[in-house]
């Protein structure tokens, strides 16, 4: 699976029903979460660099704020939809 993920440019996944109207909430959510990550790692290149101490070998913990319109309890539905455990 790998291999067919990693050439393909869009990859389409179907998580299952949306019972509870969240999917587009999520998706939005996610491209603004994406938007800020974009900002804060020279559009994603210092990824690594960002969340991660070289000289302690730990996880950096900021203190920069999202966007306020980050639909957090739209992203904790999506993350906790069976296909993420």
């Amino acid at each position: 699976m790998g291999t067919i993920y990693s050439t393909a440019k869009h990859n389409l996944v179907y998580l299952g029903e949306d019972d509870d109207d969240m999917a587009d909430r999520g998706v939005k959510a996610l491209e603004l979460v994406a938007g800020d990550m974009r900002a804060a790692t020279a559009d994603f290149t210092l990824v690594w660099e960002t969340i991660r101490d070289g000289r302690m070998g730990s996880e950096v913990i900021s203190n920069e704020p999202f966007s306020t319109g980050i639909d957090f309890e739209a992203l904790e539905a999506l993350f906790s939809h069976h296909w993420f455990r």
